[in-house]
């Protein structure tokens, strides 16, 4: 199977790195920050105050619901804290992201989505941004039925200094 490349997946999408929050608070300087952190769903690159940490913890399951794991995970604070995370998601059947930030606030999601066939050719991709009040969550949809293989990105950004958290999370 050929593996997918997230670099290269979000590149040709136009990707760039988070942006490194600096004090100072005028409105420019806060919109071009969370511009370049919404476009940071999948970039390589963390900025300062923030890390990513693949992950495998597990969640309790509802009575009569899969297991959910984390797949990856990501945390900033500060001034207009940019939270990123990504990974790769084997024969997924839903993907979730999930944020929390303290204080309790709304935040600037974007998310990035690139998928294969069992074959190794291309299933899709997609994407999204919206507001999300924290804490909260959002179901992707998937771009294909029944892909074998999806790498996945998120990014949460807060406007104003607190702390952020953003998960991927999918049943297993």
């Amino acid at each position: 199977m050929r593996a997918l490349s997230l670099l290269a997946v979000t590149a040709a999408l136009g990707v760039a790195a988070c942006g490194s929050s600096s004090s100072a608070t005028t409105r420019s300087n806060r919109a071009g920050a969370r511009a370049a952190c919404v476009k940071a769903a999948g970039s390589g690159t963390t900025a300062a105050g923030a890390s990513s940490t693949p992950a495998t913890t597990q969640t309790t399951p509802a009575a009569g619901s899969a297991t959910k794991q984390v797949i990856a995970s990501g945390n900033a604070s500060g001034q207009d804290p940019c939270a990123r995370a990504a990974g790769t998601v084997d024969d997924p059947i839903s993907i979730t992201l999930r944020g929390t930030s303290e204080p309790r606030q709304s935040a600037t999601w974007s998310w990035q989505i690139s998928c294969e066939q069992q074959n190794g050719a291309a299933a899709g991709t997609g994407a999204g941004q919206k507001t999300l009040s924290m804490p909260g969550s959002e179901t992707i949809t998937l771009p294909s039925a029944s892909p074998a293989k999806c790498e996945v990105s998120a990014a949460a950004q807060l406007e104003g200094s607190g702390d952020v958290h953003v998960s991927i999370v999918a049943p297993h």
